[in-house]
């Protein structure tokens, strides 16, 4: 499917400006992958034109510091990557071999440039609970720590895509755990 063409973008952007403050909204672009529009920087200028704030979600895997640049020079003031465990867990739910490797680069870089620019720029690290993770948020927890990532936001898995075709839910005795995981941490 294709992208939704700029001028759209722009005429939606148009619309929410109308109706809302640009002072109490962020525009959060996710997937697919965000990386992979071409004319991501143009949007970012479309929306800070309008006065908004603008941030991406994704899986870091096109992402390079040359790109990460452009972003922030077109308004970019937040980033989210998804890391859904180690590199095991992670490369199985993404089906993608290079991929933990990929998005643990980006966040390292990210890391770097937020600690060189304190306050500028917001970034999280979001990880998608499941039956294959559970075990492991733990360890993940104090790794993303050890790391330098200060803001970490996790959530079940939605049966949708190709979490639909697996049997990764979590069951009743498993949300619990991961309440018990959330109150101690």
């Amino acid at each position: 499917q294709k992208d939704m063409p700029l001028e759209d973008f722009v005429a939606v952007l148009d619309d929410v400006k109308a109706r809302n403050s640009a002072k109490k909204l962020t525009i959060c672009i996710t997937g697919g992958e965000p990386l992979l529009r071409s004319d991501l920087e143009d949007a970012g200028k479309e929306i800070v034109k309008r006065g908004f704030n603008w941030g991406i979600v994704t899986n870091g895997l096109a992402f390079s510091t040359e790109r990460f640049i452009s972003l922030i020079k077109a308004g970019m003031t937040s980033m989210s990557f998804s890391l859904d465990g180690f590199e095991e867990q992670h490369n199985h739910l993404r089906q993608n071999k290079n991929s933990y490797e990929r998005v643990m680069n980006a966040i390292r870089t990210v890391v770097k440039f937020q600690k060189a620019n304190p306050g500028y720029f917001v970034f999280d690290v979001i990880t998608c609970v499941h039956k294959g993770n559970l075990a492991i948020l733990p360890e993940l927890r104090d790794f993303l720590i050890s790391e330098g990532v200060e803001k970490w936001r996790i959530f079940s898995i939605f049966p949708e895509g190709r979490a639909e075709k697996n049997d990764l839910s979590l069951n009743r005795e498993e949300y619990v755990q991961l309440m018990d995981f959330i109150t101690e941490t």
